[in-house]
């Protein structure tokens, strides 16, 4: 067990006594600045542990106590491994990961370590079966009395203990109990930004023949010992500097550069953060000094990592404490402390850092704060590396350095207000279930049975067009023969060998209806009559319930959404090739909302300052051909012959999407409610953009509310003119201000046709509403028996019932 930590906890790592009160040892690589016989300087890295008393670590660095706890005591691995994974999910703001995101376990357990908690996945269960499976949050409120995650085949859960709603981001680990659960405090999360209070960069120079030719970098002002002369000590500078050059030894005469520089600084105030406090993140940031290092010698701020051959410009932190007024060179250039994140990947010679200064804040806050150091290495053939940074002097304030720091200060000290568990686990395979079954996909099937063929559905009504017997006025009535059809033709004409052929006699049989498409579900989706007019119904609900029926437009060119049956979800067998809706909000599923409704239970919830939208492809003409794609290939016969493949049939082969036509007058209609007390005329904040793509350029058609606000709710009407050669159509609700709107009953329609929609309750599928041809609603209500006992109709003056039945069952005297 004790391997396995120690190849964890690799440069910094915390050895945790297993005995209360105990000091903490704490290895740290410490490396020291040595001047070498041939001149040269070096920096050696030596081992060196600190020892000193504390109670409370942060709580990632407590792993090898938990696991040798646990190796002990024989507990469960949320201690183990979930305890260091949640700690670094609630200090990165991660705990609430949507499953879209499909984040695999694998990448938050490299995350975490990357992060500096160190989890080993394979000693646990838990995480070692589901490592590459999704990690997804079941739920979404920060502040609640249960939180609840998903870990592949597994539901774990932060519960509260006390029933009080618990601030999930504010909670800070305690150790773990004998059982293998783990109780949190709760804490006020506290984000603070630090600037930099003392900064003084240092110059070592003992030969530039080049770079430093001021006579200030050779005055020295630092007592020096060891050898160093002319140690020149800077606390006034705009920037700050690591550098080093070393070319004694190569250089000809006049180019020689022997110097090493480097920066101290630190960020005040670091030492005030509480000492029960727990950090969660510290990020440093630091930005390139504009003026580079050294011009014109060096114009560029830093050298990059693949100039250098690896990563020479590295923090750390000083190993001794100082202070602008130290004037003791050994205290200032003897000796530093680095942790296993110290080098900076440098690749653009302007490049600003960002540094995750996590283990340096907590160094800081068990110890002292002795800040940072900016310093330079170099490699073998490379004479020269050096990094350049805008200090606290800087002019412009935005590029000084920053340290953000995120930590949480427990409530009360020793409470306990949520606890972490394994809520159940389970593995999942796929077993074929004989309920839903798909005739379409399976190899042998008999059509007939499963209604794939033989649906005869109605084609062409017919009327008899003729004259009838009419007696003279002055003859006796004759019931049985007056009014006769004394010429009638029947249609079907039986032929000699017993077969019926229709007689198209178009001067006696007249038709005058025309069924043209037909869902799946065998109803009735548009017809025609012989004038080429067109009455269309829209379904839903699973295809099985009128939403709109439309005179005067073909299928494609009409759409009606009240967001209802978004959640109306049968078992669905033949999913392949579906038929899909006309309008398709389904992306927005997640938007749609219970609390505000023009009619029915929902309405779609566009937030401040977004938009929510579709499309759909305009066409120049209504094309009724039916065609199919058909895929050949060379035969296996060996007779090279061409022979049939596969054919493929799209989704709107036999049923068009919405796809209105072009060179044609659209109408546009809606509801919204915008999430304010609006005492005003109308509402200024929401509106429907309807974009009309062209090979000319895109036009823009702006539809605000108008009339008057009904209940909370005002309709948006607009005419759009499509132009001829038009490609696509986009319809856009907007909220263009700084609260949310909610739209409901969308309609598109031809301009000259007349639209009526209904809404269904998605349980009872009754119907709760029926919008007119001007998109005014009738509501209709029910008792708990299902008795129709209100209706009530919209009007530009309010909602007014206009029908109200009672009904009530006399009792019988006993």
């Amino acid at each position: 067990m004790m391997s396995v930590i120690n190849k964890i906890l690799i440069v910094i790592t915390l050895l945790v006594c297993l005995f209360s009160g105990m000091a903490v040892a704490q290895k740290v690589t410490v490396w020291r600045l040595q001047q070498m016989a041939d001149g040269t300087e070096t920096l050696i890295k030596y081992d060196s542990i600190i020892t000193r008393k504390s109670s409370a670590l942060p709580p990632k660095k407590t792993v090898a106590k938990s696991l040798t706890m646990a190796a002990a005591a024989g507990t469960s691995c949320t201690c183990t491994c979930l305890k260091p994974l949640f700690d670094y999910l609630i200090a990165s703001h991660r705990l609430f990961i949507p499953a879209t995101d499909n984040i695999l376990v694998s990448t938050l357990v490299q995350d975490a370590n990357d992060a500096g908690y160190a989890l080993d996945y394979r000693i646990c269960n838990v995480l070692s079966d589901n490592i590459n499976k999704p990690f997804f949050a079941l739920t979404t409120d920060a502040v609640s009395t249960v939180y609840k995650a998903r870990i592949g085949d597994c539901v774990v859960s932060l519960k509260s203990l006390n029933s009080n709603p618990v601030n999930f981001w504010g909670l800070v680990s305690n150790e773990c109990t004998g059982d293998g659960k783990i109780t949190y405090q709760g804490g006020n999360v506290i984000n603070k930004t630090f600037q930099v209070t003392e900064a003084m960069t240092l110059y070592n120079i003992s030969q530039s023949d080049h770079v430093f030719t001021d006579p200030f970098y050779t005055t020295g002002n630092v007592t020096t010992q060891n050898g160093y002369q002319n140690l020149v000590k800077d606390t006034l500078s705009q920037k700050m500097v690591g550098a080093y050059e070393y070319n004694k030894n190569t250089a000809p005469e006049g180019s020689k550069e022997s110097y090493t520089v480097f920066t101290n600084f630190r960020f005040g105030g670091v030492e005030n953060i509480p000492a029960n406090a727990v950090i969660q993140t510290a990020t440093l940031k630091l930005y390139a000094y504009p003026g580079g290092f050294m011009p014109p010698v060096y114009p560029n701020a830093h050298t990059t990592s693949a100039e250098a051959g690896f990563f020479s410009t590295c923090l750390v932190v000083p190993g001794l404490q100082w202070h602008n007024t130290t004037t003791s060179g050994d205290t200032l250039t003897r000796t530093w402390l680095s942790f296993d994140n110290f080098r900076l990947d440098i690749t653009s010679h302007f490049q600003d850092i960002t540094f995750n200064a996590l283990d340096q804040v907590n160094f800081w806050k068990q110890n002292e704060n002795r800040g940072f150091s900016i310093t330079s290495r170099i490699a073998s053939g490379n004479p020269a590396a050096y990094g350049t940074f805008c200090s606290q002097r800087y002019s412009d304030p935005a590029k000084r350095p920053a340290l953000d720091v995120t930590y949480v200060v427990p409530v009360e000290e020793g409470t306990t207000t949520a606890q972490l568990q394994v809520d159940s686990c389970y593995t999942c395979t796929t077993v074929t279930s004989g309920i839903c079954y798909s005739a379409v996909t399976d190899v042998s099937v008999n059509p007939y049975v499963y209604s794939l063929a033989g649906n005869w559905r109605p084609y062409r009504a017919y009327t008899y067009y003729d004259t009838r017997a009419t007696p003279p006025f002055q003859a006796k009535t004759n019931i049985r023969q007056d009014g006769q059809l004394p010429l009638f033709i029947p249609f079907w004409n039986i032929q000699s060998d017993k077969l019926m052929l229709p007689q198209y006699d178009e001067l006696k049989w007249v038709w005058n209806s025309e069924s043209t498409l037909f869902n799946r579900k065998g109803f009735e989706l548009e017809n025609k009559d012989p004038l080429g007019r067109y009455n269309t119904g829209l379904y839903g609900y699973d295809y099985t319930l009128p939403v709109a029926v439309v005179q005067n437009s073909r299928y494609r060119e009409s759409a009606f959404d009240g967001f209802e049956d978004y959640f109306f979800e049968p078992v669905i067998c033949d999913n392949a090739c579906a038929s899909g809706r006309n309008f398709d909000f389904s992306t927005y599923r997640d938007d749609l909302d219970t609390l505000e409704k023009h009619t029915g239970k929902y309405s779609l919830r566009v937030a401040a300052g977004t938009s929510i939208g579709v499309s759909a492809p305009l066409v120049a003409d209504d094309n009724n051909t039916f065609g199919l794609s058909f895929n050949t290939a060379n035969s296996d016969c060996g007779d090279s012959k061409v022979v049939l493949k596969s054919v493929r049939a799209t989704a709107d082969a036999l049923l068009p999407v919405f796809s209105p036509l072009s060179d044609k007058q659209v109408l546009v209609s809606a509801w919204v409610k915008e999430a304010q007390d609006c005492h005003c005329q109308s509402y200024a904040n929401s509106q429907i953009g309807i974009v009309i793509e062209q090979a000319a350029g895109n036009t823009t058609v702006i539809a605000k509310p108008s009339g008057n606000i009904i209940e909370g709710w005002q309709r948006i009407e607009q005419v759009v003119n499509i132009p001829a050669g038009a490609t696509r159509i986009s319809i856009n609700l907007q909220s263009t201000g700084s609260v949310i709107a909610h739209f409901d009953d969308v309609r598109v329609h031809p301009f000259n046709a007349n639209m009526k929609s209904f809404v269904y309750n998605p349980v009872t599928l009754r119907l709760m509403a029926e919008l007119d041809e001007n998109n005014y609603a009738t509501f209709y209500e029910y008792d708990d028996d299902g008795t129709l006992i209100r209706l009530k109709k919209e009007t530009e003056r309010g909602i007014k019932t206009i029908k109200e039945t009672r009904t009530a069952l006399l009792k019988e005297d006993q």
